[in-house]
């Protein structure tokens, strides 16, 4: 049976007795007005995601031979092409990576080289590094997120 466009939610409602959960991936997005378009930051955001895909790509090979468990015991060292530098400059690539640890250069093209990373395991965040136990109150924590900790028990103190 062949169903009209944009009757396929109310069809399958009626007919399938599918769960409205369901129904509300059918739907249409909302029309986006154009001056909302930005193709300059569609286009950074493209070479920031092929950054990440190869980053994860990477990493697969090393998780295989069990050289890592998760990303989060990776070290990322990237070789970006000027487009793709200037793309992640004032982002956190570890973070979009999800990698403990990144380094960039600047170079001919793109290419990732994964280690596994140095330091210890965060019991807050999970990610591996070097920082990990130099904080007194918090030696299980990044410094990162002792600070997030004690600020947080600052303001438990005050309320």
């Amino acid at each position: 049976m062949e169903v009209e466009k944009g009757k396929t939610a109310k069809y399958l409602k009626e007919k399938r007795k599918v769960p409205a959960l369901v129904l509300e991936n059918l739907k249409e997005f909302t029309k986006i007005p154009d001056n909302y378009r930005n193709d300059a930051l569609a286009k950074k955001w493209e070479l920031v995601s092929e950054v990440r895909d190869a980053v994860l790509a990477a990493i697969e090979p090393k998780r295989a031979d069990k050289t890592i468990g998760s990303s989060l015991e990776a070290h990322a060292s990237v070789t970006l092409s000027e487009a793709h530098f200037v793309a992640v400059q004032g982002l956190e690539l570890n973070d979009i990576c999800i990698v403990s640890q990144c380094d960039i250069v600047k170079g001919d093209g793109l290419s990732v080289t994964v280690t596994k990373a140095e330091g210890n395991k965060c019991e807050r965040c999970w990610k591996v590094l070097p920082e990990v136990g130099t904080d007194k109150d918090f030696p299980t924590l990044t410094l990162r997120d002792a600070d997030a900790v004690r600020w947080y028990m600052q303001q438990s103190k005050a309320a």
